[in-house]
């Protein structure tokens, strides 16, 4: 029974950076019909989480800043700059966060309210 736990465990990473991948996915198309590019780094962070989520993590954010991530350090995880997509591809392989997508009105509030994420 261990042995099998073993060979499972890399296939449930697989099955669920793919359900991750879709739903951001869901979630780009639903920013690009309304044409909104700003969103909020959204999510958890755990004893695991990667340092460039921790930088990011909460933090509100426009596509056109996402595009450079790959040049930061630290960089997402496992990503091909040409292909990378902030929204879709957020921090890289395993990442679980997603692009919580605002109007630029709601930006503007929080902003205003003093919301700077974790990242401020």
């Amino acid at each position: 029974m261990i042995a099998k736990k073993k060979h499972v465990a890399p296939l449930l990473t697989y099955v669920g950076d793919f359900f991750t991948v879709i739903d951001r996915m869901a979630s780009a198309q639903f920013g690009k019909e309304y044409n909104l590019t700003e969103f909020i780094y959204y999510g958890t962070i755990i004893k695991t989480s990667r340092p460039f989520c921790r930088k990011k993590i909460h933090g509100i954010y426009t596509i056109e800043q996402g595009m450079l991530w790959p040049f930061e350090s630290p960089a997402p995880l496992g990503i091909s700059v040409s292909t990378y997509n902030p929204v879709i591809d957020m921090g890289g392989e395993n990442c679980r966060h997603v692009a919580f997508f605002l109007t630029r009105d709601m930006s503007d509030e929080m902003k205003e309210r003093g919301f700077v994420g974790f990242n401020g």
